[in-house]
């Protein structure tokens, strides 16, 4: 009846892509192992018949967790648990399952049985965190992170959601410090830089903004966002020029960037080059037709154009007069 596994029960939830803005940071091989863990690998060593009927249930569940069955994995944590209902390790797996069932407060049930059972599972902690603030409860995520890392200061995962939950509650500057730490122990996460800068832009802290944008572009230079967000530094620092390039970038990473294509508009705009700007707002309206604001800062840049249109209009209409009248005759359709 038992499959056996040896492997640790998968961690709460794993970092993916697309999570939250530093999800792709993949804490796969770095978590801790939860202590109450290590028995039940020593366990594992022997065969089936040496298991009690609670450790074949937990061991089963762990099994068809690893093989992506959830929902059996569930009734098998269930079983083990009315037979040992103070395992934390079943009732925190049983958590995990939820979770990727996406039945989230069923989830935080679990975990809060687990926690209560043994208030310093740190890994609890930051599980129950991640599934907060996926619930849209910033705050109650935050407060499950701090508790974690008190438990493990150095589990990155935690600095790392705690200031993504920190930028969601407009804690700008606690933010900041959190990415920071994240950074003293993980130098070279390019996402983690990206969002230190987008931190310190939200504090107008530009200069700063840009040395992390900058850092991250070191590390990957084909972040998209990144040279957006840089350019979007450089217009608040008045170097336009150097904005307009970090767009042109961008374009070349992303040629259909409707954001990288209105900020280069804008920053034409402000450099008077009307005309580039125009060509930059209708690639934008080409590639997203409702793009907010888009017509209006176009419409903005053709009045900018059109006293100058004008007046090369009457001037080349003069020359031309002049030239018509050394020959004798009358322009078509002149009203000079």
């Amino acid at each position: 009846m038992v499959a056996r596994s040896n492997q640790v029960p998968t961690p709460a939830i794993a970092l993916s892509e697309g999570d939250c803005s530093v999800s792709s940071v993949s804490i796969s091989n770095e978590i801790p192992e939860v202590s109450e863990f290590e028995s039940f690998l020593s366990e594992q060593r022997g065969s089936s018949a040496e298991l009690s009927p609670y450790q074949q249930w937990y061991n089963r569940g762990v099994w068809l967790g690893q093989m992506g069955q959830p929902a059996a994995a569930i009734a098998s944590y269930r079983r083990s648990l009315s037979l040992n209902p103070v395992s934390v390790k079943a009732w925190y797996n049983q958590g995990n399952q939820f979770a990727q069932m996406g039945l989230y407060e069923t989830a935080l049930h679990s975990y809060a049985k687990a926690l209560r059972i043994n208030p310093n599972l740190f890994i609890a902690w930051y599980s129950r965190g991640r599934l907060h603030c996926k619930l849209g409860d910033h705050q109650r995520g935050l407060n499950d992170y701090k508790r974690a890392l008190v438990l493990q200061p150095n589990f990155y995962p935690a600095w790392c959601y705690q200031a993504e939950a920190l930028m969601q509650l407009g804690q700008y500057e606690a933010a900041v410090t959190s990415f920071s730490q994240v950074l003293v122990l993980k130098p070279n996460l390019h996402q983690v830089w990206y969002r230190h800068g987008t931190a310190f832009y939200k504090l107008s802290r530009y200069q700063e903004a840009r040395t992390s944008y900058e850092r991250a572009l070191e590390l990957k230079p084909n972040l998209v966002k990144v040279w957006h967000s840089r350019g979007n530094t450089l217009v608040r620092l008045g170097q336009l020029q150097a904005a307009v390039d970090s767009y042109d970038t961008a374009i070349a990473l992303q040629p259909n960037c409707s954001d990288a294509w209105y900020s280069r508009g804008k920053a034409l705009a402000y450099l008077g080059r009307y005309s580039e700007a125009v060509m930059s707002y209708d690639r934008v309206l080409k590639l997203k037709p409702d793009f907010p604001n888009a017509r209006h800062c176009r419409q903005i840049a053709l009045c900018h154009l059109m006293p100058h249109m004008v007046l090369q209009h009457h001037w080349l209409l003069s020359n031309l007069k002049r030239a018509q009248e050394r020959v004798g005759g009358s322009i078509p359709g002149s009203t000079l």
